[in-house]
C-alpha cells in the first residue's frame, strides 16, 4: 500500500467530514422548530425575553456562518460542544452511548456470519436441489421481513411466552460491571464477573438475532454465488482429478477464496449497523447511539446531532479504509 493512497484517503476523510458537517448544520437550521422554545416550553410564564436570553446564552443568536465556523473549529480541537437539551458535553454523551452500539453491531455481525456462511456453502454444494430452493426461499423471507416485526415476534416468543430471555435493555440494573471499555461483555470478562457476563449475553441475544438476520440472508446469497464461481475454476477441477478428499477441496481450497468478497460485506455491514440500528435499539430499548440521535433530532439538539453524525461519518470512512487494507493483504492482486 503506497503512501500516496494513504494521503488520498486522509484528504478524502477531511473533505467528506467537512461536507457532512456543513450538510447537517444546514439541514438542522432549515428544519422547522426552535430548540430554545422546545426546551423552555410554551408556558405562559415564559416570556419572549426569557427565550431571547436563553438563545443568547447558548450562542444561537449569532449569525449562522459564525456558528458554523465555531462548530468546525471545535471539530479540529476535538470539542464537540455542549448538548443544548442535556447540558452535558457532547463528547461525553457519545462516549457513553457508542459502546452499546458497537457491542450490538459486533454481535449482529457474528450472528450473520455464523448463520450465513454455512448456509451459503450448503446451498452451493446442493445447487438446484430442494435444499437449495428451500434455502433461497428462506433467504428471501429473511430479507423481506421488517426488522421491527422480527424483533417484536422474538420478544413475544422468547421474552413473554417462553420467558427464556430478557427483551429490554443491555443488562440487569444491579449487575452493571465496573466501566473499563463500556462494552458490558468485555468489562464483565475483564473483571471476572460471571453474573454480569451472563446477563449481558442474555440481553444481547434477541437484538443481535434481529439485526443479524437480514445480513445473514445477504451473506448466504453472496457465499453461494461466490462458491459456485470458484468451484468452476481450473484449480478446483485439478484438485478433484488428483483425488483429494471433498472436505479438503471445499474447505481448504474453494471456501477460502470464496470468502474474499466477505471483506466488503463485513465493511458494509459494520457501517450500516453502526449508523442504522435505530429501529432495533428502539424496539429493544437498547441505549445506543442511533436511538439517542433520533431523540436529539426530535428535541432539536443541534450540537448533539452534529457531533453524532460527524462521528458516524468518520467511523464509516475508517471502516472503508480498513476494508481496502484487508483486501490488499488477502488478495495480492489488489494494489492501492
Amino acid at each position: 500500500m503506497s503512501l500516496a493512497f494513504l494521503i488520498h484517503r486522509l484528504v478524502q476523510l477531511i473533505v467528506v467530514t467537512f461536507v457532512i458537517a456543513l450538510t447537517v448544520f444546514a439541514v438542522l437550521r432549515l428544519t422547522p422548530g426552535d430548540p430554545v422554545e422546545l426546551m423552555m416550553g410554551r408556558d405562559e410564564a415564559v416570556t419572549q425575553a426569557d427565550i431571547d436570553r436563553k438563545r443568547r446564552a447558548l450562542g444561537l443568536d449569532r449569525p449562522l456562518h459564525v456558528q458554523f465556523i465555531a462548530f468546525v473549529g471545535g471539530l479540529v480541537t476535538g470539542d464537540l460542544g455542549m448538548s443544548l437539551v442535556q447540558q452535558r458535553p457532547v463528547a461525553t454523551l457519545l462516549r457513553d452511548r457508542l459502546p452499546a452500539t458497537i457491542e450490538l453491531a459486533v454481535a449482529a455481525m457474528i450472528v450473520s456470519f455464523v448463520i450465513g456462511i454455512p448456509v451459503g456453502v450448503v446451498a452451493a454444494l446442493k445447487q438446484n436441489s430442494a435444499v437449495d430452493r428451500l434455502i433461497m426461499s428462506l433467504n428471501f423471507v429473511g430479507l423481506s421481513l421488517p426488522s421491527f416485526w422480527q424483533g417484536i415476534m422474538l420478544i413475544l416468543l422468547f421474552g413473554v411466552v417462553l420467558g427464556w430471555l430478557p427483551s429490554l435493555g443491555r443488562i440487569s440494573f444491579d449487575l452493571v460491571p465496573a466501566r473499563i471499555t463500556g462494552l458490558y461483555t468485555v468489562d464483565a470478562l475483564l473483571t471476572l464477573d460471571g453474573r454480569a457476563l451472563q446477563s449481558a449475553l442474555a440481553h444481547l441475544v434477541l437484538p443481535a438475532l434481529t439485526a443479524g438476520t437480514a445480513y445473514a440472508a445477504i451473506i448466504a446469497r453472496v457465499v453461494r454465488s461466490s462458491m459456485l464461481e470458484v468451484m468452476r475454476q481450473d484449480y478446483i477441477r485439478t484438485a478433484w482429478s488428483k483425488g483429494l478428499r471433498p472436505r479438503r477441496i471445499v474447505f481448504g481450497h474453494a471456501l477460502r477464496n470464496a470468502l474474499i468478497p466477505m471483506i466488503t460485506i463485513a465493511g458494509l455491514e459494520a457501517g450500516s449497523l453502526l449508523s442504522g440500528s435505530v429501529v432495533i435499539e428502539t424496539v429493544f430499548s437498547w441505549p445506543g447511539l442511533g436511538r439517542m440521535v433520533v431523540q436529539s433530532i426530535q428535541g432539536r439538539d443541534y450540537a448533539l446531532v452534529q457531533g453524532a453524525v460527524v462521528l458516524l461519518c468518520v467511523l464509516y470512512v475508517m471502516i472503508s479504509l480498513v476494508v481496502d487494507v484487508a483486501y490488499s493483504i488477502v488478495d495480492p492482486r489488489v494494489r492501492w
